[in-house]
């Protein structure tokens, strides 16, 4: 029987869209629905009595060492690949602190850590990499780097 608590259930994903000196902040990980590693907003699931914008701001900490501020929210995105299952909210969010470094998962143990590096990657060369979700590849650097009045976007899987 498998045990994974991220499968066969829809869980909410909080993620951040850091950007600095026009570069967009990714992590680099080995990703259970891919054979080969992928880049992607640091970010991962909200705790029962954390906030969406608290769960971001964790989020980054754990797995880059910087403190960012959750602002507003800019895309709503579901993922479905069989057997997970997630809808994921991307808030804009500036670095308050720390210093960037490849952080962790607390949730896994050493020997089952997925992320691989956190580094910042010029908005230009996003869609030359293998990031994920597939709309990074196709989102104007102007939109990170618009004014509080950019819309919200909804991309459905």
């Amino acid at each position: 029987m498998d045990t994974d608590p991220f499968k066969n259930r829809v869980r909410t994903r909080s993620s951040a869209l850091v950007i600095q000196d026009e570069k967009l902040l990714l992590v680099r990980q080995n990703a259970p629905t891919r054979e080969d590693p992928i880049w992607l907003p640091p970010g991962g699931e909200v705790n029962f009595g954390e906030t969406s914008k608290e769960a971001a701001e964790r989020e980054v900490l754990e797995e880059t060492g910087l403190h960012v501020t959750a602002g507003k929210l800019a895309l709503i995105h579901e993922f479905i690949e069989k057997p997970f299952h997630a809808v994921e909210l991307y808030f804009f969010a500036e670095v308050s602190g720390g210093r960037l470094q490849t952080g962790m998962d607390p949730e896994l143990t050493d020997q089952n850590q997925q992320i691989e590096r956190a580094v910042f990657i010029d908005l230009r060369l996003v869609p030359e990499i293998p990031v994920f979700p597939d709309f990074l590849k196709k989102t104007n650097p102007s939109f990170y780097t618009g004014s509080q009045s950019t819309p919200l976007h909804i991309i459905s899987a």
